[in-house]
């Protein structure tokens, strides 16, 4: 079966509240570009391509362009030969993201089965557990919003540090977090690479009698042998996630024993495949893993849940809450959470629509 047309929209969607981040300071949009690919007998398969432009990933405007310059040569090539036909392309990771899910919702349209379905060894999970995201500045604003998480039934909380200019700054806002949540509720960090790796050990020791989880990427992403020191030195897991880009970051991050979990962004990494060759690799040395989002529109989140609920049941909770970070997601029905978990959808492929009213391009 051959792709007979491709067509794509971009998008730009505001934050519900301004998002703070280390390393991207702060952010008050998302965008990204919707990719549709369909087949001779009019079955479409949906996918989403959302660089960082903060980390060298290109931006919307790239990745409409290159569609724009390569969609005939990409029409007429046989989806059913491989899943994704265009590993060979060289393209960046969200591009690849982008392709590759819609090739796999469309494949799992036509073979009557669900994204998860085609990418697990066993029988995927029907439900994933979340954890929500918290990326208010003011610790304040970042109590409540800790608070009103759990409330909804978040038993995990991912807090982003790394914003509050020192030591003792960093842990009054993580103990005020950590008070608004109480002791049952497990507490992340996500510091962005905000630190080097002096600091984060610095930090760590502080933050140590908060009960946190796990702190990801507490230094630079280049910084893998600072990473190995923190992991070294610290008595809290050590994530990572900026550093692992690619199996080749995966294997280089795990023989440096320099993290203790490994998060699996398919927008990050290249796609859902990627995400299992890495979680194989990680599984294989003892590591743990986890998969989010980088704050997509509900396609990606989508392709991020089937990716997770692949991974099978045992899986700590995902970062794949962060749909209500964005005023909109695209999506005609929203992807549900109940008490911490989000479902699997139980339709073939993703089990999504979008929304109608968005502006397509093609070239079919």
């Amino acid at each position: 079966m051959s792709i007979a047309s491709i067509r794509w929209a971009s998008f730009t969607i505001p934050f519900v509240e301004d998002f703070e981040t280390s390393a991207a300071g702060t952010v008050r949009t998302r965008e990204g570009v919707i990719i549709e690919i369909g087949n001779e007998h009019g079955e479409i398969g949906l996918g989403e391509a959302s660089p960082l432009p903060e980390r060298g990933d290109g931006n919307a405007t790239d990745v409409a362009a290159w569609l724009a310059a390569n969609v005939d040569s990409l029409v007429g090539q046989d989806e059913a030969a491989n899943v994704s036909p265009f590993n060979a392309i060289d393209v960046g990771a969200a591009l690849r993201c982008g392709l590759e899910t819609a090739l796999l919702d469309l494949r799992g349209k036509t073979q009557g089965e669900r994204v998860a379905d085609l990418l697990a060894s066993g029988e995927p999970a029907p439900r994933v557990p979340v954890n929500a995201t918290i990326g208010a500045r003011r610790t304040e604003a970042a109590a409540k919003a800790a608070s009103v998480a759990v409330a909804k039934g978040f038993s995990a909380v991912k807090l982003k540090v790394g914003v509050a200019g020192s030591v003792g700054a960093e842990e009054e806002r993580v103990a005020v977090v950590r008070a608004a949540i109480g002791p049952g509720v497990r507490l992340r960090l996500d510091a962005n690479g905000a630190w080097d790796s002096a600091t984060a050990i610095e930090m760590v020791a502080a933050l140590r009698p908060h009960e946190i989880e796990w702190i990801e990427q507490p230094v630079p992403a280049a910084d893998i042998n600072g990473l190995a020191a923190v992991r070294r030195r610290s008595r809290i897991r050590v994530a990572a996630d900026e550093s692992l880009r690619s199996p080749a970051d995966a294997q280089a991050i795990l023989d440096a024993t320099a993290a203790d979990v490994l998060v699996l962004k398919p927008m990050q990494l290249g796609g859902p495949t990627a995400c299992l060759a890495v979680a194989r690799l990680a599984r294989e040395a003892g590591a743990e893993v986890v998969v989010t989002t980088t704050i997509d529109s509900g396609v990606a989140a989508a392709a991020a849940l089937h990716t997770a609920a692949a991974l099978g049941p045992d899986l700590p909770a995902c970062g794949l809450a962060t749909l209500d970070l964005l005023e909109r997601d695209l999506l005609l029905a929203p992807l549900r959470i109940e008490r911490g978990e989000m479902s699997l959808p139980a339709t073939p492929g993703l089990g999504i629509a979008v929304e109608t009213n968005l502006a397509w391009s093609a070239t079919d």
